[in-house]
């Protein structure tokens, strides 16, 4: 029992005994209880009501007073002291936070759960453009592009997204979006122009000197298929000669590559939404890959549906199955099997390559799909590969949708799965 309170109950006790002798005295005792009685609440009311006024007026001092109220007034005094720490260290936090964020380069634009802005930094305020009246209306109303809607609507921030700036066309940002607290979400703005000039730099230099090659090399195989033509058969410079041959046509499709990942990168990442039927086309695939296959003797089958169909570009899909397939051809041991197989579901659609090779050590699949990764050298000369498919593969997939997965043991074989998301109005 705290002292204010044992100090009232000491003084009710009192007031009652005295008030009991008064009544016993007069004879009236139980008029003079409930006269008593009623000046101890009014008593109780008035401290009531300046404690009432006080907590109106936080300026004012505490009334001087014992017992319990006291008690009351001082607690109060204390939980205000508290209260006005706590208030000081949380503005203290927050304008901390705020210099922080003011301070970061990156755009910072905080969403509430409808999508709304809350609060931006001064670079998000720079890279598109938003106003302090902005905040409220939704983060879409301010980056309109299809692809930023069609990411911020999934709901799927695991990958990030690069676009232009909504403001200006010749600036290139970085969008990241994540989610924290309940259902709200932070969208963080990065910069890359200089890093997407850097790269459209190299994508031209790449494209501009696989053009300027090829010219010079047409030359040269015409030369060594002249020079074919006039050696004698057994003159030591036939065998010279094939081999020139055989470097140049490996050149010559090195080129093709190129330029054919240059293309794929140069264009817009946006789904084109013409119906592929895939058993007619990985059919067609199949037949080119026996003919690779020669006396290797593989055997293919083929699972898939006759009426499963993949919206996008027959030709660049077929450039993708076609590397992958191929590669199994290549790398798969003699008369081994290549099971290809189609999975779908109301989501996902999945291209299944499983092949009877060596296996890939998992320490390399991460990186198969860089441009020029050999995870065995001379395995790669002996096959004629040029390191770029997988990177071909990965580009189409992307504008597609779709990922490669890639799992391999070695001495296990791999299995290459592309898989797509599907739209909503995919037809199967």
């Amino acid at each position: 029992m705290n002292r204010g309170f044992a100090t009232e109950v000491k003084r009710v006790v009192l007031f009652v005994l005295t008030s009991v002798a008064f009544g016993l005295m007069n004879g009236h005792l139980e008029l003079t209880l409930i006269v008593c009685g009623g000046l101890y609440m009014g008593w109780t009311l008035r401290r009531t009501r300046e404690l009432d006024r006080w907590l109106q007026d936080s300026s004012a001092q505490p009334p001087d007073v014992g017992g319990i109220w006291g008690y009351i007034f001082d607690n109060v005094v204390l939980l205000k002291k508290n209260y006005h720490t706590e208030i000081t260290k949380l503005q203290n936090i927050v304008t901390r936070s705020e210099e922080a964020a003011n301070a970061i380069h990156n755009g910072l634009i905080s969403l509430d759960e409808d999508g709304a802005i809350e609060v931006f930094n001064p670079a998000a305020r720079h890279l598109i453009g938003l106003r302090n009246t902005d905040i409220g209306f939704s983060i879409v109303n301010f980056i309109r592009h299809p692809r930023f809607i069609s990411y911020y609507e999934s709901g799927d921030f695991n990958k990030s997204l690069e676009l232009p700036a909504p403001n200006n066309p010749y600036i290139y940002l970085h969008y990241q979006i994540t989610r924290f607290g309940k259902g709200k979400a932070l969208v963080i703005i990065r910069d890359i122009t200089q890093v997407y000039q850097l790269e459209r730099m190299r994508k031209d230099f790449v494209a501009n000197v696989s053009h300027e090659l090829r010219t010079p090399l047409t030359v040269v195989q015409g030369y060594i298929e002249t020079l074919q033509d006039m050696s004698e058969p057994a003159s030591p410079v036939t065998s010279a000669l094939a081999k020139m041959e055989q470097q140049a046509r490996r050149m010559d499709n090195i080129i093709s590559d190129l330029l054919s990942l240059t293309k794929i990168e140069s264009t817009d990442n946006i789904l084109i939404k013409n119906p592929v039927k895939l058993q007619p086309l990985l059919q067609q695939i199949i037949g080119e890959a026996k003919v690779l296959s020669g006396d290797k003797q593989h055997q293919f089958t083929l699972t898939c549906a006759a009426d499963v169909c993949l919206p996008g570009n027959e030709d660049e899909l077929y450039s993708a199955f076609s590397n992958i397939i191929f590669n199994a051809v290549k790398y798969s041991l003699v008369e081994s099997n290549i099971d290809i197989l189609v999975l779908t579901s109301s989501e996902k659609l999945t291209v299944q390559v499983k092949d009877q090779s060596e296996g890939i050590d998992l320490l390399h699949i991460p990186r198969l799909t860089e441009r020029f990764y050999r995870v065995d050298s001379s395995r790669h000369s002996a096959t004629g590969g040029t390191g770029l498919g997988l990177a071909i593969v990965k580009h189409i997939l992307m504008r597609h949708n779709g990922e490669l997965k890639i799992s391999s043991y070695p001495g296990k074989g791999s299995s290459f799965n592309c898989v797509f998301t599907l739209p909503v109005d995919a037809a199967l």
